[in-house]
């Protein structure tokens, strides 16, 4: 007989290798449609993504937003809550940085990067609430809302950039550059990882022990495995919601943050390659854990810097890793359909082995 829990397990490891399996042969399929020779350029873009010790760094530092708004999204998904609006949020978190950034440029460093860090977090966290407060007062669908909420927050953002807040210097689509006070110093010279990166990658056992450690986080489990049980033992359901939906914002505003104060340094048009809807599939192709959700960034981003570096390169559109992008939730969600009917209908409930 075979545990419920070995079942997770399996599920999740044959479904991250399939799914991956499935992402290098839809890789390799593009390859061709292009042109491209396609063995030679699947080394080409595993080694820009992570060949040396710069590529690793930029893996590394894209992989940074993936896995700050993943593990919000991770406690929203645990507690049975759809938060499809991280890329609203993002937007959102990102101007209110660079306002905080530009008015507290005054102050001493380091307070206009403490400040406007917060800030970012904070903002992420009000847009979220929002949706929340729709689920829980008027029970009102979440992912129609936070949807919604996205194409708000992009399109509002894009006509402050376009307007009251252009860049007067260069008349870009672009914020002003955030002053010297607020940018977040890098770790090592010649490379752009910063401190806010090294907070995020420490933020991991924290979130851990937040997870499997406290009331919350086994508050929400239950929550998301059984939520009549849930109510009947008293867990507050609608607290929860609120809980979940502001952590989550306000992690994916704090990824905002990193971009602009330790990345970017401005708010632009596209800031967001489309991290908060990637980050859907980093999540589950993360099997909801901290430390799986840790590795998956890291791969997606490594995989999608290397793309966009062999589109450059060989001179292919650079539209391939956005492709990429876009690709790899679809196939996260058909392996994990895969393999449960495989381990679950045919080899598990077929065979008896279910305990």
């Amino acid at each position: 007989m075979i545990s419920q829990r070995t079942i997770i397990k399996m599920i999740s490891i044959v479904s991250f290798f399939l799914g991956f399996l499935m992402l290098l042969l839809f890789i390799v399929i593009l390859f061709i449609f292009v042109g491209l020779e396609p063995i030679t350029s699947l080394q080409l873009l595993f080694y820009y993504g992570f060949g040396t010790l710069n590529y690793f760094i930029e893996a590394l530092l894209r992989g940074v937003p993936l896995l700050l708004i993943s593990l919000g999204l991770m406690f929203t998904f645990m507690a049975g809550v759809w938060n499809i609006g991280a890329e609203g949020q993002f937007y959102v978190g990102a101007i209110i940085t660079v306002a905080i950034a530009l008015y507290s440029a005054w102050m001493p460093f380091p307070l206009p990067l403490i400040l406007a860090t917060l800030g970012g977090g904070l903002g992420g966290a009000l847009y979220a609430l929002l949706p929340a407060y729709l689920r829980v007062s008027r029970n009102i669908n979440e992912v129609f809302t936070t949807l919604m909420l996205n194409y708000i927050a992009i399109y509002t953002i894009s006509y402050l950039l376009l307007g009251p807040l252009r860049n007067p210097t260069t008349n870009f689509a672009e914020t002003p550059p955030v002053p010297e006070s607020a940018l977040s110093p890098r770790i090592l010279p010649h490379y752009r990882l910063n401190w806010l990166s090294i907070l995020a990658f420490i933020s991991i056992p924290i979130i851990l022990i937040i997870r499997n450690k406290t009331n919350f986080g086994l508050s929400i489990k239950f929550m998301g495995q059984n939520p009549t049980a849930a109510e009947f033992i008293g867990i507050d359901k609608n607290r929860l919601i609120l809980k979940t939906m502001l952590l989550s914002g306000f992690l994916a505003g704090l990824a905002a943050a990193h971009e602009v104060l330790g990345v970017v340094h401005a708010v632009r048009q596209g800031i967001s390659p489309g991290y908060g809807y990637i980050s859907i599939g980093v999540t589950y192709f993360g099997s909801l854990h901290p430390i799986g959700i840790f590795l998956i960034s890291i791969l997606a981003a490594g995989i999608i810097n290397g793309a966009r570096l062999v589109s450059f390169f060989l001179g292919i559109p650079i539209g391939l890793s956005d492709i990429l992008f876009g690709a790899l939730p679809l196939f996260i969600f058909i392996s994990n359909k895969i393999v449960e009917r495989l381990l679950i209908n045919k080899l598990i409930y077929g065979r008896g082995l279910w305990q």
